[in-house]
């Protein structure tokens, strides 16, 4: 039995150590004592979700890894979208995230969201990009957020919102 249990947790390191090298994204150390800035908001900023408004700003990644794109929502509670189905909207962003002025991805959010329920603050999800394949890791980049449609029983059902952009989770 206690020749099983080694081989078991030998195993499951093994399987730590080539997920998080295969990724790319963490050494072991890291998975079990992070860096303290690793799921801090890379931006959070409001945004008004009215036609034609604009949210302009500076990022660099730090860390490779799945990141997310959303919107926190003053108003948004556990009853909305219960049922855990994404929902639809009518308001439509175009993100343009830009080096030395060329746009190295592009993409119009808005069509479906994917609610959160967080510890501090509520919202939805937007949409998931993955560094350094779709973005580059520790490079300057400029985030252009323009509201192409407005959405007014969005925005009257859950007030301010605020774009944020975030390291997630890998696993």
């Amino acid at each position: 039995m206690v020749r099983f249990v080694a081989v078991f947790l030998g195993l499951v390191v093994v399987v730590f150590v080539g997920c998080a090298n295969a990724k790319g994204n963490a050494s072991l150390a890291e998975m079990f004592n992070p860096p303290k800035d690793l799921f801090v908001d890379l931006y959070n900023g409001p945004v008004v979700i009215e036609k034609d408004k604009v949210v302009s700003f500076d990022l660099n990644h730090k860390y490779p890894g799945r990141h997310q794109v959303g919107l926190y929502l003053s108003k948004m509670t556990s009853e909305h979208y219960s049922d855990g189905n994404p929902g639809k909207t009518k308001f439509r962003i175009d993100l343009r995230f830009t080096e030395d002025n060329e746009v190295i991805l592009r993409k119009e959010l808005g069509a479906e969201i994917t609610p959160f329920i967080g510890k501090e603050s509520n919202g939805v999800i937007l949409m998931v990009y993955k560094v350094p394949e779709d973005l580059p890791l520790k490079k300057s980049l400029h985030v252009t957020a323009k509201i192409v449609e407005a959405d007014d029983e969005f925005n009257s059902e859950f007030g301010e919102a605020k774009l944020f952009i975030k390291k997630m989770s890998d696993l």
